[in-house]
């Protein structure tokens, strides 16, 4: 006899199956037809379909993930099954925690958040290494002079990864007629903006193996360094902190309070040492005063903050159309002294290459300058090579105008002999190294100052907690001894 839990339990293996042969038709139909099943086994407290409808869901993003043939033709909801598989996890792990250990599931969720930094970190330094493997094969292909679809197509033909399905993806956009920097864009949309940016302005002035070249070095680059053990990794601080405050709270609200109690029944009235006090007044300050504030802004950085953040790095810049994160991130970083000097050794770097690459291919200089406005780099430092462009354009001094456009002394003596082509092009060709070596220079700088200055703040905290702590056992040891009647 069929009844309404057997048609539902038979509709959801239905979708299941349909799941093999066509992942974007099961997911849709198993996410509509499970979110039913699980209604109505809440509404008529029927546990069969709860479970039949969760799990039946879940095991349609499994075979989509992971099992399905038809997968790869829809990147898009293989992916999107592999983020959801993941948040379920992440709230299974969180929840098992909290039954676990009650209150000390903080150190489940303080765990849960400390991966998924890790994984955040490892899922940047592949996304690099996999553009540089990317940009690396077009740029050899272009370089051998071969043809570029069929040249993709023997590349991506051992690859049964990531990287197989992006190059497959550029072969099929080439053979549609769309130039490579079009076809990188449609093919690999994660491909960092700067990369597109120059491909096309190498298209526009036929120096395409000199852009790939440069984007190949610089991707390399990145890659290497995010491989590079730190002493003093960027999450390593917060996470410290994250440990020490959980460590702190649970220790000042649940044991000190004894101490100061059995403190004041043996020395008469007396009171935790000075420092104790100090740090159980904050403890105190939190727990009341700032609870809910801290919990607010837990439950909104751990569901939104880092959603959002992980979406920002992930996602490549937009040159021509900024995205409103990048100008707002831009003019930050343009408004603090030292970020701004390393945002502007970094845009000088890539004006210098595209103005030599530009200037070689026999561009003039107005036509030089708009070609490196198409490149990606601070929104806020764009208006500066505006102006230039509008002063060159006017008829004023090349190298003045530079100069009074904020480009440097150094972009000024460069073209203070512009009828000498080549010697412009030697000189912007050591600017470009110079204000490379400037950028490195100043990153390590930050570097080798702010590790050393975290590891000392650091250790002033831990060690007034360890003295806070401590101290007021040495004064219950004391007092205890001076009770004593010999």
């Amino acid at each position: 006899m069929f009844t309404l839990t057997n048609i539902a339990i038979g509709l959801l293996i239905t979708c299941v199956v349909l799941a093999y042969f066509r992942p974007v038709l099961g997911f849709i139909l198993s996410t509509l037809l499970s979110l039913a099943v699980i209604i109505k086994g809440f509404l008529d407290v029927e546990q069969v379909l709860i479970v039949s409808g969760s799990g039946c869901f879940i095991f349609t993003l499994v075979i989509i993930a992971y099992i399905s043939p038809g997968r790869n033709r829809y990147r898009w909801v293989q992916i999107l099954s592999r983020w959801i598989l993941f948040g379920f996890c992440l709230l299974l792990l969180i929840a098992a925690g909290f039954a676990a250990l009650g209150p000390g599931g903080i150190f489940v969720v303080a765990g849960v958040v400390l991966v998924a930094g890790v994984a955040g970190c490892l899922a940047v330094t592949s996304e690099l290494t996999t553009s540089a493997f990317v940009i690396s094969t077009i740029g050899s292909s272009v370089r051998q002079n071969l043809p570029l679809p069929a040249a993709l197509e023997m590349a991506s033909a051992g690859l049964n990864d990531k990287r197989g399905w992006i190059l497959g993806n550029i072969k099929k956009w080439l053979l549609e007629g769309y130039s490579l920097s079009e076809s990188l864009k449609r093919g690999y949309p994660r491909c960092p903006g700067y990369a597109t940016a120059l491909v096309a302005v190498g298209e526009k002035i036929g120096q395409v193996p000199q852009a790939l070249l440069a984007i190949e070095q610089d991707l390399v680059a990145k890659a290497v360094l995010s491989k590079k053990v730190r002493h003093i990794p960027s999450f390593y601080p917060p996470i410290v902190m994250l440990i020490i405050f959980i460590f702190v709270l649970f220790i000042m609200t649940f044991i000190m309070p004894r101490f100061k109690e059995v403190l004041f029944e043996l020395g008469d009235g007396a009171q935790l040492p000075a420092a104790t006090m100090i740090l159980l007044q904050i403890t105190d300050f939190i727990r009341h005063d700032l609870d809910w504030v801290l919990g607010l802004l837990f439950l909104l950085g751990f569901n939104i903050g880092i959603p959002i953040y992980i979406r920002i790095k992930s996602r490549p810049r937009r040159p021509e159309k900024p995205y409103l994160s990048s100008r707002i991130g831009d003019f930050v970083k343009w408004h603090i002294p030292f970020l701004r000097r390393c945002e502007w050794n970094i845009a000088m770097q890539r004006i210098s290459g595209i103005l030599r690459l530009s200037l070689n291919a026999g561009c003039t200089v107005n036509e030089a300058i708009a070609n490196v406005l198409s490149l990606d780099f601070n929104c806020c430092f764009k208006k500066n090579l505006k102006t230039w462009l509008e002063k060159v354009e006017r008829g004023d001094d090349i190298g003045n105008s530079a100069r009074q456009c904020g480009l440097g002394s150094a972009m000024s003596w460069a073209f203070a002999d512009v009828q000498n082509h080549r010697n412009t092009i030697d000189i912007l060709d050591t600017l470009e190294s110079a204000y490379r070596w400037g950028y490195n220079r100043a990153a390590a700088l930050a570097r080798f100052i702010i590790g050393p200055c975290e590891t000392i703040c650091l250790g002033f905290m831990v060690g007034f907690i360890l003295y806070a702590i401590f101290s007021a056992i040495v004064a219950i040891i004391h007092t205890t001894a001076n009770s004593i009647v010999p």
